[in-house]
């Protein structure tokens, strides 16, 4: 039958030798008086004990807001972060904004437009190539669409180049105003007309100074006419 009485043995003989050997570093070496605290060391101690103990307490907790879940999240570290932004109600999320500018020889007109991709209900009804299409391009709706005429110019002074440079400070004050400056912005250029320098101007200029810092990207959409039929007469006035 089996029996107990060899494992207590060595039990007991493991005890014993822990014992001798925090006795021996206790001692100190050989010939030494036995290690004590001196009464610096035993504050020292006493102070890292009971600043353990206050950073124990004041710990953050690792638990979200339980009450309002929506407001503040916690992260792994256990640190209040910032939940994340709510779906928009239409499955319209805004990732940025287009202005198209298209400078003819008689007019300058100016469409700001907000790109979007859809979310929620309308992205799980989305196929998968209509999934990859609002990630490579975009749809986009008109927000602000300004033209010199709107502004009062009337017939040859469309074109000149004051009156672009008021619909292109006007098109940056009406993005201010309707706080549409929350997102990158890209400018598609279009024609050559005098409202093209009086626009890059505006922007460059003070009218420009909080639209500036958003463009990521300016693109000539000019279209090249290489042949085809012929043109039109020039237009006299």
């Amino acid at each position: 039958m089996f029996s107990l009485r060899p494992l207590a043995a060595r039990q007991t003989a493991s005890l014993s030798l822990s014992s001798r050997v925090l006795a021996r570093f206790a001692s100190g070496p050989v010939g030494t008086p036995p290690f004590s605290l001196s009464s610096s060391s035993s504050n020292k101690t006493s102070n890292i004990f009971e600043t353990a103990k206050s950073l124990e307490k004041n710990k953050p907790s690792s638990f979200s807001n339980t009450r309002n879940p929506s407001l503040r999240t916690s992260n792994k570290y256990g640190n209040s972060a910032p939940a994340p932004p709510p779906e928009p109600e239409d499955g319209k999320q805004r990732v940025g904004y287009v202005l198209h500018c298209k400078f003819t020889p008689n007019n300058t007109i100016l469409t700001l437009t907000s790109q979007y991709v859809r979310v929620g209900k309308r992205y799980v009804k989305l196929t998968k190539e209509e999934r990859y299409m609002d990630l490579v391009r975009p749809l986009e709706d008109v927000r602000i669409n300004l033209t010199a005429g709107i502004l009062g110019f009337r017939h040859t002074k469309q074109g000149e180049y004051e009156a672009g440079f008021q619909t292109a400070a006007r098109m940056f004050a009406l993005m201010s105003e309707r706080e549409f400056l929350d997102h990158p912005l890209e400018i598609i250029l279009s024609n050559f007309g005098k409202g093209r320098e009086a626009f890059l101007n505006a922007l460059n200029g003070a009218e420009g100074n909080l639209v500036r810092p958003l463009v990521t990207r300016v693109t000539d959409g000019t279209k090249i006419r290489i042949g085809g039929v012929r043109p039109p007469r020039a237009r006299r006035v």
